[in-house]
C-alpha cells in the first residue's frame, strides 16, 4: 500500500554472521537484527542535533498561574521493547541506554526474572 524503499541490508547480514557467535558466548544470548536497530536509535538519540527526538511535552503552570507548555529534553536514554514470550500478552522491557557498559546483562537478567515470575 506504501512507498517502500529497497534498502541493501548485505552489510548488516554479514556483521551478525561475523559477531553471532562471539556475542552469544559473551553475553548468553542469540544476536537478532532487532539489537542493530535498537543501538542505532539510542545513538540518534544521543546526536545533538536529534535531541528534539528524545523529548516530550509538558503542561505547566507558569508564575502568573497560566497553563501553559514547554518541552523537557531528557538527558538520558530509555528505550522500550515489546516482546512475545508466550503469556499472552507482550511483555515490556525497558533497555536503559544512557550506560554502554552492561546493557545486555541487565536486558538477559530482567528477561530472565520475569520468565521466572511468570512461571515460565
Amino acid at each position: 500500500a506504501g512507498g517502500g524503499r529497497d534498502i541493501d541490508v548485505m552489510n548488516l547480514v554479514a556483521l551478525r554472521e561475523k559477531l553471532k557467535k562471539p556475542f552469544a558466548e559473551e553475553y548468553g544470548i542469540k544476536l537478532r537484527y532487532d539489537h542493530f536497530f535498537l543501538a542505532a536509535a539510542a545513538k540518534l538519540l544521543r546526536r545533538k542535533d536529534l535531541s528534539i527526538l528524545n523529548s516530550c511535552w509538558e503542561w505547566v503552570k507558569n508564575e502568573k498561574g497560566y497553563t501553559v507548555g514547554r518541552i523537557i529534553r531528557f538527558g538520558h536514554i530509555n528505550l522500550a521493547v515489546a516482546v512475545d514470550i508466550g503469556l499472552g500478552e507482550p511483555v515490556i522491557i525497558v533497555v536503559l541506554g544512557s550506560s554502554y557498559e552492561g546493557r545486555f546483562e541487565d536486558v538477559l537478567k530482567l528477561y530472565k526474572a520475569t520468565l521466572e515470575y511468570y512461571g515460565s
